[in-house]
């Protein structure tokens, strides 16, 4: 369900950067994770112990720490110290920054099994919700397993984990979670190797932080952004962002549910439906073949999301994409990659409307008005030309456009 002409409604969770299309100025990169670790924090959020089964090990916590101070100026302190599954080991310090406040950053030092402390991977961790409630951090090990870290503050921490979304043949995103627990405020979670590029955690109980946050998993292989091609873009016709444009929204839409370098990507509808905002419709195919419809639009030159969705098994690639109203200004669309037509539409409590498809495949269901009326779960049936059905659809109702399933119990 596509929400929004300029940006779209976030995902009802409590925290606003775990929406996929959060309200956001045009052409910044989407939130799906809590604050990282490049945000500043207060000195004092951190008056926490060191901890870990490493944290007697003076050699280990001085190299790696030497190792952040090449990465990040001034001195911070050591927060965990340990030894994950797969012999490497890990560091969380601040990396204290002074400026005229001094403020803090929280870093991690990951360093492969059997390698000098002085070599390990700098990356930021993230925050959970509140930075002195809780601190996250994934990686992927050289034996290709995903590890997960949350760090509290000394007391009993409740959790559960997530390293990946499954999908039904309805297209309905599902989570399993691992339940894990501390009494140290202190946990070391395997996930395995089948997993999605972010981890999901959630509290649970009387525990520090209570919306489900996404941590992206550090070291992982990413295709980058000039590796991937769209195909359609170069095409006669084709009337949305600017490829380049495109491909950065495409990869920050779906960054923490998928690498979009082994997919298939293809434009099935692309133009400027209203006030000159360019959009395409891209349909994106997995390699197992599992397929979702993704939208950004382009205007002054920056792009903007409109939304991500899984196809459900039975459906055809090309179903109509709802545009719902992001203000009282703007009118519900359907854009239709099927092309030119008309739909008999109806909407719960009304009768069949008659409504004209456009040369350009966009079919006005609701001029703008003061109340905007929410067209989900309205039943669709596309007709060529010459009035044949081309399919019939129910159109996605709210909740239908978040495949990373954070927000569902």
């Amino acid at each position: 369900m596509g929400l929004g002409m300029v940006a779209a409604v976030g995902l009802a969770v409590g925290l606003p950067q775990l929406s996929l299309h959060a309200d956001q100025p045009a052409g910044q990169p989407i939130k799906t994770s809590g604050p990282s670790a490049e945000d500043a924090l207060g000195l004092d959020a951190f008056d926490w112990p060191l901890r870990g089964d490493l944290a007697d090990d003076e050699a280990f916590v001085a190299g790696a720490m030497r190792r952040l101070a090449t990465d990040v100026s001034g001195s911070g302190r050591p927060l965990f110290a340990g030894r994950l599954p797969d012999g490497s080991r890990l560091l969380l310090a601040t990396g204290d920054v002074p400026r005229r406040i001094a403020v803090s950053t929280v870093r991690a030092v990951h360093v492969a099994a059997r390698h000098a402390s002085t070599t390990g991977r700098v990356s930021s961790a993230v925050a959970l919700t509140d930075p002195a409630q809780g601190i996250g951090w994934a990686t992927v090990g050289r034996d290709g397993r995903v590890y997960a870290v949350v760090l509290g503050p000394l007391r009993p921490l409740r959790l559960e984990l997530s390293g990946r979304v499954d999908f039904g043949s309805d297209g309905t995103p599902t989570r399993r979670w691992v339940a894990r627990s501390s009494e140290e405020g202190t946990v070391v979670t395997d996930l395995g190797s089948r997993t999605d590029p972010a981890v999901a955690v959630r509290s649970i109980g009387l525990t520090p932080f209570v919306p489900p946050v996404l941590i992206p998993i550090s070291g992982r292989a990413v295709t980058p952004p000039g590796g991937l091609a769209v195909s359609g873009v170069r095409a006669a016709g084709y009337g949305g962002p600017d490829p380049h444009l495109l491909v950065r929204g495409l990869v920050a839409m779906t960054d923490d549910l998928l690498d979009l370098g082994p997919t298939s990507m293809r434009v099935i509808w692309s133009g400027a439906p209203w006030r000159g905002r360019r959009l395409a419709l891209v349909l994106i195919t997995r390699p197992d073949g599992g397929r979702l419809q993704a939208v950004v639009g382009e205007q002054a030159g920056s792009w903007f999301p409109a939304g991500v969705r899984v196809l459900p098994t039975q459906e055809p690639a090309d179903i109509p994409w709802l545009l719902e109203p992001f203000s009282a200004a703007d009118p519900t669309l359907l854009l239709c990659p099927t092309g030119p037509g008309s739909l008999d539409y109806k909407r719960p409590g009304h009768s069949v409307s008659r409504v004209p498809i456009a040369p350009d495949g966009v079919a006005t269901l609701l001029e703008p008005g003061n109340s905007p009326v929410r067209a989900g779960g309205a039943l669709a049936r596309v007709r060529g030309r010459d009035g044949t059905v081309l399919l019939s659809t129910r159109l996605p109702t709210t909740g239908f456009d978040d495949p990373l399933a954070v927000s569902k119990p």
